[in-house]
This record gives structure tokens, sequence and C-alpha cells, in this order.
């Protein structure tokens, strides 16, 4: 998530708040965003973000930060007693996502989980509690992710429960392996609290069990994976069906696109995604790296196929002038602005507003491919 360094003083705990402008949505809850120090007069609402250099006399928590990186109105932020300060929710961006664990039952090797500390599941789960409570009521959309979200079932459900409950408009997408849905009993509990609301991301790395399996580091989770899929769509519950662009699988990438039209045709999108090179995605660079143009032909192929099959093919994580034109149309904006990089020479391309740009963690890879467009 976003996170910004600051200083603080008179905060002596964790707390997550709104961020907000304007003095008549003050609450016990929020926290005034002011380059003033006139607003120390003000004083029923939990503190301030100031920019450096602002001094407010008051006894109240204060955070000052570099002021290019203010938060947004409506921003829910995690301000800890140390300066920093998380963006729990922003109010300017349609992504938005929930941790539910850090737990995983697979061990895919282009993961992009850092290793580290692993917070609790019940400290994840007070603080998406706390994020929904302060989430604007118009929200549209939400990510649920992990770790392996359906591992902590019970916590899942009642998050879900929550959202669905307290945003009226919302519509959630969980990011799953999908083999808890190889029983059955699980769809159906999902589709009974979320039909119509709730679309599952699922990945699908290869047409075949043996590359699969290979890939997440556990054997029979291709099955599991299928499987959980068709009880899924039994109980018509929208599919995203992902992979990433690994050179372990992207000579198959034809043969993975005609097994989805063979054997479910009913997904409601198709994803090709770039890697992200952080955690062991880093680790294993060397053996997972696949430059793109020699795969665009595949790529382009599988495009194709899928348009006539008139089925939702989308590409994330990939710049414009890393494929030809024939493919923007697929191409969309989809890393996250925290993470998301524009190289120098990316500022005079006319296709800028348009392009999804590439990861921090992927620099030095697209270093020799940017090229910017002119006309």
């Amino acid at each position: 998530m976003k996170t910004v360094h600051g200083t603080i003083k008179n905060l002596y705990h964790t707390v997550i708040v709104n961020a907000v402008e304007s003095y008549n949505d003050l609450n016990k809850n929020s926290w005034l965003i002011t380059n003033s120090s006139m607003s120390a007069n003000f004083n029923d609402f939990g503190g301030f973000i100031v920019p450096y250099g602002i001094e407010l006399n008051t006894k109240k928590p204060v955070l000052s930060i570099n002021w290019n990186e203010r938060p947004n109105n409506s921003d829910v932020l995690m301000i800890s007693e140390n300066g920093l300060c998380k963006v729990l929710y922003d109010s300017k961006v349609d992504s938005n996502s929930l941790l539910i664990t850090e737990s995983c039952n697979l061990g895919c090797i282009m993961c992009p989980q850092v290793s580290g500390h692993i917070q609790k599941d019940s400290e994840l789960y007070n603080i998406a509690l706390e994020t929904i409570n302060k989430i604007p009521v118009d929200c549209k959309w939400l990510c649920l992710t992990g770790g392996e979200p359906t591992l902590n079932w019970k916590n899942l459900i009642s998050i879900i429960d929550i959202c669905l409950n307290r945003l009226p408009k919302v519509k959630i997408q969980l990011l799953t392996n999908g083999a808890c849905f190889n029983d059955s009993k699980y769809a159906e509990a999902l589709a009974s609290l979320a039909s119509g609301r709730i679309i599952c991301g699922i990945p699908l790395y290869s047409d075949n069990a043996i590359d699969h399996d290979n890939i997440v580091n556990k054997e029979g989770s291709f099955y599991k994976t299928v499987n959980g899929i068709f009880n899924l769509a039994s109980y018509n519950i929208p599919i995203e069906l992902r992979t990433v662009l690994i050179r372990q699988n992207s000579d198959r990438l034809i043969k993975w696109s005609r097994f989805i039209y063979s054997t479910m045709p009913f997904v409601y999108r198709v994803v090709l995604m770039g890697i992200e090179l952080t955690g062991k995605a880093k680790d294993n660079e060397k053996d997972l790296w696949v430059e793109i143009r020699p795969v665009i032909d595949q790529i382009s192929e599988v495009a194709l196929f899928f348009n006539q099959a008139d089925l939702d093919f989308r590409m994330y994580n990939f710049p414009l002038c890393s494929i030809p034109i024939s493919l923007h149309k697929y191409a969309y904006r989809a890393i996250s602005e925290w993470k998301r990089l524009y190289d120098k020479k990316c500022m005079s391309c006319t296709l800028n507003n348009n392009c999804g740009g590439f990861f921090f963690s992927s620099k030095e890879k697209f270093n020799n491919i940017v090229s910017p467009f002119n006309n």
C-alpha cells in the first residue's frame, strides 16, 4: 500500500482515521488536512496533517509530511507513533484493496509478497473492519486479497457481509487461487451471501497440471483450481481468469487460450499480466523473466482468438510502447499508483495518459524498451 514517511508529535499509539479537508466533515475519528496554523483553534476532531514547517500550538496529534504526498479528502489512513502513514483507502482511485491474510497454501515461484514480519489474521481483520467503517458509502469497488483470503473463511465471510451491508453500491473482487471452492459448499455459501456483487479473480498459469503445479509448488493444485472454477460458475459467480507471463508458461500461451475456451467458455474475463519483480519473483528473476517482444506473435494470436470468441481479453502491467498498436485496445492501466513508474522519456509520449507504465521493480527491464509515441 502507499506509504508516507513523516514526523509526528502527541501520538502514542497507532490510529486509523479519515483525512478531511473541510471543517464541516470533522469528527473525533478524522484528521484535518491543512497548511494553516489557524486550524489549531478547532477542537472536535482527532488531529492534524500539515506540511513540514507549519508549527501548531496544540495538544492534538500533528503529522508533518512532504506536502506533495498529502492525502486526499476522505482517504482512510493508518498513522503510527513513529510518523509512518499508510493509505488504507485512496478516495481518488478505483483499485482499493483490503488485505485479509498474509498466509497462503501455495508457494508460487513469482509471488510478489515480500517476506518478513507477517501480521496476524486477527490484526488484519480489525484493520479491515475499521477501514470499512470509514470508507465513503458511495464506494463502488473493493478488492479483497492476501495471501490466500479463503484460508480464514470466517473472517472473509464476515468482511464481505459487512462490506455489502455498509456500502450499498459496492462490488467486490475476491483474489483467490480457487482451490477452496473445490468443495462446492464454499461456492454455495459465497453465492448465497454475495450473488450479483462479487467477482472472483483466479489464476490458471498453464493449460496442464504439470506446469501449473510446478509454478505454484503444490501437486494437485491445477485440478482443485479448475474444479473450483466450475463450482463457482455453477452458482453464477463471475470469474476473471488470470495468468502471469513468465518463462515457464511463455511457450504455451496459445494452448492455454484454447484450453480455457474449450473447457470454460463461461468465464467473465481473461487477463494476461506482466510480472511484478518483488518478493520471490525478484529472488527468481533470472529463471522467470521473459522479454515480451519474442512472444508478441503468440499474444497477438491469443488476443485475436478471444476476440473472435467474444470473450473479454485484457492485458495488465504492460507499457504501451512494449506492445504493437494492434494490442493497445487490450492494455489497461492496472498498476497501483504508488507502484507505477514512468521513464523521463514517457513525459513526451502522446499516449502517456492512457498508458499503465511499469512497476518500479521492473525499471531496469524496460530501460531499453521505452520509446515514446509522438503523434
